[in-house]
């Protein structure tokens, strides 16, 4: 079988699994993830205010950072969640009483003014949905490519040149899944970017050393 029909395959069978999850699953998949979360972003030294962190609003099944967002915002972290925008991910502001409308894929997203969104490579940590990930930090999303394009920046064979130098030296791509997500291997192609780690409900995984 070919990587690419291999991918799909996977991509349904992933997204059938996580569909089915009760929602008492849910909500404590939500808890556990959010000590895991505040885990990842001690450890990384990067608690302290006006730290930026990208988040997003869960949907079809996907691990709910509702309980994570409280605790960053109580400790006065900046939160904000993507949107799409020719392409390519850019930054909405989140916080308890940010106003939501119905976006692209029936997804919510913030109602803001265009020239206060922000670019990826002002935001220091951001944690992402996924279908399924490795032991080795590839990552399988919906297919859409959206964070592939959007992080392009962060793929081992991007060019290191004086802009590249500007972004943030600690900005971290952090997978976000339910613990079955975590497999042994996954099929990827030239252009995925790998995570630097995940957090699940059960546990925290660094890439960075590997």
């Amino acid at each position: 079988m070919n990587p690419e029909n291999e991918r799909a395959m996977l991509r349904q069978t992933m997204r059938e699994r996580r569909s089915t999850l009760p929602a008492c699953e849910l909500a404590s998949a939500d808890e556990h993830l959010a000590a895991n979360v505040t885990q990842l972003i001690q450890s990384k030294d990067l608690y302290q205010k006006n730290i930026r962190v990208a988040g997003y609003l869960a949907a079809d099944g996907e691990i709910s950072l509702s309980t994570s967002f409280e605790q960053l915002h109580a400790d006065g972290l900046q939160t904000c969640v993507p949107v799409i925008r020719e392409g390519i991910l850019k930054f909405a502001s989140l916080t308890p009483q940010t106003p939501l409308r119905k976006g692209k894929f029936g997804i919510a997203v913030p109602i803001c003014d265009e020239a206060d969104l922000l670019e990826a490579n002002t935001i220091d940590v951001i944690l992402s949905p996924l279908l399924a990930f490795d032991s080795i930090g590839n990552r399988l999303g919906m297919g859409g490519g959206y964070y592939d394009r959007t992080l392009a920046h962060l793929h081992p064979a991007a060019k290191v040149d004086d802009d590249a130098r500007t972004q943030p030296l600690q900005q971290l791509f952090v997978g976000v899944a339910h613990a079955f997500q975590k497999l042994d291997h996954i099929p990827i192609e030239s252009w995925d970017v790998p995570l630097h780690a995940a957090v699940t409900n059960q546990g925290l995984y660094d890439f960075r050393s590997m």
